[in-house]
């Protein structure tokens, strides 16, 4: 439909999380029955559009999503160097680790099939979160293993004698799921549990581990995940009052 057509107009846009900060802009043209264009320049910011939310009337627990979510974001930014013109995002300083229980520990089962082994597990960061799980391959035939995460779909890359593995989409609300990947070869197959929470707790556990860029970052997925769920929780019980 034209604009003039339509009572509303929906365009979704998917905003990375190091890219919040960032100014983004629509044009929009709609075309008279007289032949005339009019155009209109729609320019925001999802960390713009989440300040206004947070100085509207909103819950305290929204409050602490939107806070939580900019500062995901801020971290992103910093993490990835991916600022807006130099600009240092404003981020809530961690003067402390936060502690991830040893439950979100990695679990993986006895080697039962041959020919392949779990290698890497690792994060990406888009407008949701993806685990990306790593196996490596003996020879290059991977077609004679299936790889599934229980009740998920899964994505696979092969690139040489290495086969990924991809969960996508993982809501902050579940960055504390353990997922379990598996791979069988017809006959026998292999588990590895994992979530977002234990990449985060192998980050703050490892002494060894310099970056504070990627510290503050995790620490700020952890933060983002508890709000997340206090927020769905309070609109849960709102809907029986």
């Amino acid at each position: 439909k034209t604009v003039a057509e339509a009572k509303e107009y929906v365009k979704t846009l998917d905003i990375y999380s190091k890219d919040g900060y960032w100014n983004y802009c629509f044009i929009i043209s709609d075309s008279t029955n007289a032949g005339e264009t009019h155009t209109a320049l729609l320019e925001f910011s999802e960390i713009g559009f989440l300040g206004e939310v947070y100085n509207t009337y909103v819950s305290d627990e929204e409050k602490v999503l939107v806070d939580a979510l900019m500062n995901y974001g801020g971290y992103a930014q910093l993490y990835t160097n991916n600022l807006n013109n130099g600009n240092i995002p404003d981020v809530r300083e961690y003067k402390n680790n936060n502690t991830v229980g040893s439950e979100y520990q990695y679990k993986k089962s006895a080697d039962t099939v041959s020919g392949i082994k779990v290698t890497k597990a690792s994060l990406l960061l888009g407008s949701n979160v993806t685990i990306k799980i790593a196996y490596q391959l003996d020879n290059k035939n991977a077609n004679k293993f299936k790889f599934s995460c229980k009740g998920n779909n899964v994505r696979t890359e092969i690139v040489g004698n290495l086969c990924y593995v991809y969960l996508e989409n993982i809501s902050p609300q579940n960055f504390d799921v353990m997922y379990d990947f598996s791979v069988s070869d017809g006959n026998n197959t292999e588990y590895f549990s994992y979530s977002v929470f234990s990449y985060i707790r192998h980050i703050l556990t490892d002494e060894d581990y310099s970056s504070q860029a990627l510290i503050n970052l995790v620490n700020a997925m952890y933060d983002y995940n508890k709000a997340a769920k206090a927020y769905l929780a309070s609109e849960k019980e709102h809907l029986y009052e």
